[in-house]
């Protein structure tokens, strides 16, 4: 629903009924949110990645190799998909970079390596 401002409404009735739709749009929000429904936040997925790590200063130096590792992947893919917030992520686009990852090629132990020691 556009904005006030941006419709430069000429008249009393047309302001008037603008507000009462508004007014109807706000409320279905908060009874939406009192169910359930996620707030928008606004914030960046590269922005809420390195919060993530900022705020996990005890993992190990594997862990965190392991763990940028997976998630430079998903930023990648979040940016060919034309993702820039975490507000624009659900279900359906977790799923489908799920299948981006079932694509890859399967990852082998190296022959005559370590357990856990990859190819």
């Amino acid at each position: 629903m556009p904005s006030l401002v941006s419709t430069q409404h000429s008249t009393r009735e047309l302001r008037e009924d603008w507000a009462a739709r508004k007014a109807k749009v706000l409320a279905l929000r908060r009874l939406e949110l009192v169910g359930g429904a996620p707030r928008a936040t606004g914030t960046g997925l590269a922005s809420a990645v390195k919060r993530y790590f900022d705020d996990h200063p005890q993992l190990s130096a594997e862990t965190l190799t392991l763990y940028r590792s997976a998630t430079n992947k998903f930023l990648a893919w979040a940016t060919k998909a034309g993702i820039e917030s975490v507000d624009d992520l659900d279900k359906g686009k977790l799923v489908a970079f799920s299948a981006v990852l079932v694509k890859e090629p399967k990852r082998v132990c190296k022959p005559g390596g370590f357990r856990g020691e990859r190819a």
